[in-house]
């Protein structure tokens, strides 16, 4: 983002010439005109970047503005407390903590040496006690790196003077560090995860493992996450990465599919964590994220979906297009579709990975009379992924 406070945007496709690999769109400003200065920020497991604090103005220096790249479009959320160059966690149950901060000019609102979580589906600003024997801000260059049982090391920073002295013992900078535990370490029992270490995972499509796990049932959404291990710099950690697993729970355990995308998951090592349906999470697993040597599939199963394709009884919905995967533009060998909610229609077909689709979808009723949706044909280019979606509206 910068000291200017735009949010801009990097395509990592290798086809985009470098001259528009780069982008600020149009609500690329943090909002009110703010600037990025001393702020930091995470990324969120919404695929949406938070940024917080940051600038002498107490406006600013109190809110959270989060920004989803999807709809370059801002939140904002007032945390009461105006921090300059704090530091953010991603915490395995998907929340963000906030900690320390400094108030150079002396008219920042609050109490930085409170810890606070925002929720991240709901915005909400939790707020906890400061340490009763700690008076001391952290400031500039302070950290605060998630450990392997889920508490949080901080340390360092700047602690302004105090009547034009130094009050820590070497320069500006604080010498000790210390280690918080959030709250969710006492909601409930902690799941145990059994399994030796290092765990090896390969980025494949579909490889599974299975670990034992006790002590608590797991959560039914986001009860199984890898975590990318910290690496902060001026209170910003440009490590931080929450990585959702797809999870079944087995008898007595969970079974874990690998990511299988680099993008998301880019191979090194991570935490893995469970989750508890109190949200408390296991103690964290070190795993080793290792590229596939698998080769990749062919095809990429895409999902059709058609909204409001209402039918009279015994007249069903299908897609036909070029691909013979797609009946060769025959109607009487058109993909059926289902009424998964009518009148919405969908479909998973497998189809060859980065093949240019042209397709439509159709009506037939229990005589095979075609009814063809209006307008042109309809454009897909299947992604080179595990799976693909197109969505559209009857025409």
């Amino acid at each position: 983002m910068g000291w200017n406070g735009k949010m801009m945007l990097l395509s990592t496709d290798a086809n985009v010439p470098a001259s528009e690999r780069f982008a600020l769109r149009p609500n690329a400003q943090r909002p009110g005109g703010a600037v990025g200065w001393d702020s930091s920020a995470s990324l969120l497991p919404s695929g949406e970047i938070l940024v917080i604090g940051g600038s002498n103005d107490p406006n600013v220096a109190k809110r959270a503005d989060i920004y989803d790249p999807k709809n370059d479009s801002w939140t904002q959320v007032d945390t009461g407390i105006g921090r300059r160059v704090p530091a953010t966690v991603v915490l395995p149950d998907g929340n963000d903590l906030e900690m320390g901060g400094w108030n150079e000019d002396g008219n920042l609102p609050g109490d930085r040496r409170q810890p606070q979580v925002i929720v991240t589906k709901t915005r909400q600003v939790q707020t906890f006690p400061a340490w009763t024997n700690d008076n001391f801000e952290r400031g500039y260059h302070s950290f605060a790196i998630m450990l392997k049982d889920g508490s949080v090391l901080v340390g360092g920073g700047i602690y302004p003077k105090v009547n034009g002295q130094e009050v820590t013992s070497i320069g500006c900078e604080r010498t000790d560090v210390r280690i918080y535990r959030p709250g969710y370490l006492t909601k409930g029992p902690r799941p145990v995860v059994t399994a030796s270490e290092p765990i090896d995972l390969e980025i494949a499509n579909g490889q599974e493992k299975t670990f034992a796990v006790s002590g608590a049932p797991l959560a039914t959404s986001g009860g199984a996450v890898l975590m990318a291990l910290g690496s902060s710099t001026h209170s910003f950690d440009q490590n931080q990465r929450y990585v959702a697993l797809e999870y079944r729970t087995t008898n007595g355990g969970v079974a874990v599919k690998a990511p299988s995308d680099p993008m998301k998951a880019p191979p090194g090592d991570y935490l893995f964590f469970v989750i508890s349906d109190k949200g408390t999470p296991s103690v964290g697993k070190h795993v080793r994220l290792k590229a596939s040597t698998a080769p990749v599939p062919a095809t990429s199963n895409v999902t059709f979906e058609v909204d409001n394709a209402t039918t009279s009884w015994g007249t069903n919905v299908f897609v036909v297009g070029d691909a013979p995967e797609l009946g060769g533009w025959d109607p009487s060998r058109a993909i059926a579709l289902e009424p998964t909610a009518y009148p919405r229609w969908t479909g998973t077909i497998p189809l060859p990975r980065n093949k240019q689709l042209q397709f439509k979808f159709i009506k037939k009723d229990g005589s095979n009379n075609v009814t063809w949706e209006n307008g042109d044909n309809r454009s897909f280019t299947v992604p080179n992924a595990e799976s693909g979606e197109f969505t559209g509206t009857w025409r």
